[in-house]
């Protein structure tokens, strides 16, 4: 094989390896991901079926801060492009968790996170529950 034919091979791959890192703008697929996860949190959560009461502050472009009026408590997603991860957390009284990161996965369409695999919208619905609606839980 010729140097340039080698050359046309390592072209070929590394055309290969940007097409699926890459849109067609030249964006990484996995930001476009992160910020529409941003966009359709914040839709869902000031939905009609979102909780009574959550209030969703915007705080920069990419992170939202959930909390309920008269309640001690709140919740943080922040979508981290140098990592290419939603990052979560949540306060509450005298405890705090996270961080917790949730990476895209591409067999179930969603993010999930990072060694539990648990999907970001079972996190959130259960961390909304304990941390900022523990007042409306049965038993």
């Amino acid at each position: 094989m010729s140097g340039r034919e080698q050359g046309k091979a390592l072209l070929k791959n590394l055309s290969t390896q940007v097409k699926e890192a890459l849109n067609d703008d030249g964006e990484l697929i996995v930001h476009k991901r992160g910020v529409e996860a941003m966009v359709d949190l914040a839709t869902d959560l000031t939905g009609e079926d979102a909780p009574v009461g959550l209030i969703v502050q915007r705080d920069g472009g990419l992170r939202i801060k959930l909390l309920r009026k008269d309640r001690p408590g709140l919740i943080t997603i922040e979508w981290q492009r140098p990592i290419g991860a939603l990052v979560t957390s949540w306060e509450r009284m005298d405890k705090t968790g996270g961080p917790f990161k949730f990476v895209w996965r591409d067999s179930d369409e969603s993010f999930v996170e990072m060694g539990l695999g648990t999907e970001l919208y079972t996190w959130l619905t259960a961390t909304l529950a304990d941390v900022l609606y523990a007042d409306a839980r049965k038993g």
